[in-house]
C-alpha cells in the first residue's frame, strides 16, 4: 500500500497519516511487518504481471524466497507467481517462465531450495498447459527445465491437489505434451531422462497412472522407428519391474505384432531382439514367426544370432520334437533348412566323443524324419519335401555333411545316415565355438 501511495504521489499530510498507522500496527503485532512485506510482494507480482516484466518478477521471487516466511505463506506466494506466469503475453512467442527461470538461475545458481521451488512452479505449469491442451507451450516449458537442469520429475506441484499426483503421472503428462505437439524425439527424451520410471516403494502410483502410461506408450510406439518401438515396448509397465496388477502375457500380442512387422520389413536384428525378449519373459511367440526369423537369420549368414535364438527357443519349450540320443537324431518334418542345420550342429556336438574310432563305432549315425503327431495334417508331398530339405540342409555347414537316405520304418518315416567321418571333420574345424554354443 505504501508503494502504491508513493507512486500516486498523494499529499504529504495523507502520507504522514498512513505512516503513523503503519508504525502503530507494527508495534501492536510483531508478525505484521513480515506479512506486510509479503503482501507488498504479492502486489508487485500483479504489477509486474501486467507489465510483462518477467525479469523483475524473478527478482521479487528471489527476494521473498530468501526471507524468513513460514512455509504456508511462502507456498501461497508461489501460487501467485505461478498464476502470473500463466498470463498470455503480447508477444505470443514468449514463454514467461523461460525469462523468469533464467533470471532466477543466474541470481541463485547454487541455491537448492530456490531451484526446487522453481521446479514446483514448473510442475504446476505443466499440468495447467496439459489441461488447456496448450501443447507447444508445455513442450517449451519442459525443454527450458531440461536446459536449466531443473530436476522436476521428483517434485510436486503447488496448486490444488497437485501434491497428490504421482511421479508416474507427472512423467506421463510431460511426455504427452511432446507427443501431441508432434515431437516424437522429445517424448522419447522425456521418458529416457527419467529412466522410464513407473513406480517404486518411494514413489507409488495408482492403477489409473499405470493405465495412462500404457496408453501413452502404445500411442508413441505407433509413431517411432522399429528400434525405438522395441525400446518402448520393453518399458511397458510391469516388464522391467514386477507390478501386481500387470500380467506380462497381456503384452504378447503387441510384441507379436511388432515381430511380424520387423520380419516382413527385413529388420532382422530388431526382430531377433524382440523374439529373445519374449522368450526370456515368458511371452509365447507364434511358432511360424519364430521359425521364419531363425531361417532368415541363417540365410543372411547371421549364424550366431540364429543359433542363440534356436537354443533359447528350445529352453522355452519350442523344438521339443528335436531329440538328440546317443546314436540318433529325431527331427520333425516341420523344420526348415536352417533349423535342420542347427539341429545337425547340436547333435554332432553332443556325440563328439564317439565320432572317431576307437572311441566309438564306425557305423553311421541315424537321422529319423518324423511326421507330425497328427499325421492327417501332413500330406505325402509335404513330408517328402521335408526329406529334400534335410538333404539340402546337409550342404549348408562348412565343411559339408555327408547324409544319405536309406529307408523308411514301419511308420513310413524316412531314415537317413550321417557319415561319422564328415561329422568328425566338421567338429574339428568348428570345435571352439560349437562347444561354447551347444555344449553349455
Amino acid at each position: 500500500m505504501q508503494s502504491h501511495l508513493q507512486m500516486m504521489q498523494v499529499p504529504r499530510q495523507h502520507m504522514d497519516i498512513f505512516l503513523a498507522v503503519k508504525c502503530r500496527a507494527l508495534a501492536t503485532n510483531p508478525h505484521t511487518a513480515e506479512l506486510s512485506d509479503l503482501a507488498q510482494a504479492v502486489v508487485r507480482v500483479e504489477m509486474l504481471k501486467h507489465q510483462e516484466d518477467w525479469t523483475g518478477l524473478a527478482q521479487v521471487f528471489c527476494g521473498v524466497c530468501v526471507g524468513t516466511h513460514i512455509p504456508a505463506e511462502l507456498t501461497r506466494f508461489c501460487c501467485c507467481v505461478t498464476m502470473a506466469l500463466l498470463k498470455e503475453p503480447n508477444d505470443k512467442l514468449t514463454l514467461p517462465y523461460e525469462l523468469f527461470a533464467e533470471t532466477v538461475c543466474q541470481q541463485v545458481s547454487f541455491d537448492d531450495m530456490l531451484k526446487t521451488t522453481l521446479g514446483r512452479i514448473g510442475v504446476s505449469l505443466i499440468f495447467r498447459y496439459h489441461k488447456t491442451r496448450d501443447w507447444n507451450k508445455g513442450v517449451k516449458l519442459v525443454s527450458v527445465m531440461f536446459r536449466l537442469h531443473i530436476e522436476f520429475t521428483t517434485l510436486k506441484g503447488l496448486m490444488g491437489n497437485e501434491h497428490r499426483v504421482s511421479r508416474c503421472q507427472l512423467v506421463t503428462t510431460a511426455t504427452e505434451l511432446f507427443l501431441h505437439s508432434g515431437s516424437i524425439e522429445g517424448a522419447l527424451k522425456m521418458l529416457r531422462a527419467d529412466d522410464w520410471f513407473v513406480t517404486s516403494n518411494m514413489w507409488p502410483c495408482e492403477q489409473a497412472d499405470i493405465d495412462g502410461r500404457k496408453r501413452v506408450l502404445t500411442l508413441l510406439a505407433g509413431k517411432t522407428s522399429h528400434r525405438d518401438t522395441f525400446e518402448i515396448l520393453t518399458n511397458l509397465p510391469g516388464l522391467r519391474h514386477h507390478i501386481n496388477s500387470v500380467q506380462v502375457n497381456e503384452y504378447t500380442e503387441m510384441f507379436s505384432a511388432h515381430l511380424r512387422l520387423c520380419v516382413m520389413k527385413q529388420t532382422l536384428q530388431v526382430a531377433a531382439d524382440i523374439l529373445e525378449f519374449m522368450l526370456i519373459h515368458g511371452m509365447v511367440p507364434d511358432t511360424i514367426q519364430l521359425q521364419n526369423l531363425i531361417h532368415k537369420l541363417g540365410k543372411q549368414n547371421n549364424w550366431s544370432r540364429a543359433r542363440a535364438l534356436f537354443k533359447r527357443a528350445r529352453l522355452a519349450g519350442f523344438y521339443s520334437a528335436v531329440v538328440c540320443e546317443s546314436e540318433a537324431l529325431f527331427l520333425p518334418c516341420s523344420l526348415r533348412e536352417i533349423e535342420m542345420t542347427l539341429a545337425f550342429e547340436m547333435f554332432i556336438t553332443s556325440v563328439k566323443t564317439s565320432l572317431q574310432p576307437p572311441a566309438g563305432s564306425s557305423q553311421p549315425l541315424l537321422i529319423m524324419l518324423r511326421r507330425h503327431a497328427d499325421a492327417a495334417d501332413v500330406t505325402e508331398s509335404v513330408y517328402l519335401a521335408a526329406g529334400c530339405r534335410l538333404l539340402s540342409a546337409a550342404l549348408i555347414p562348412n565343411p559339408k555333411l555327408s547324409i544319405r537316405y536309406t529307408a523308411v520304418n514301419q511308420n513310413q518315416e524316412q531314415l537317413f545316415q550321417l557319415d561319422r567321418g564328415s561329422a568328425h571333420k566338421w567338429f574339428l574345424q568348428n570345435e571352439r565355438w560349437a562347444q561354447e554354443i551347444w555344449a553349455s
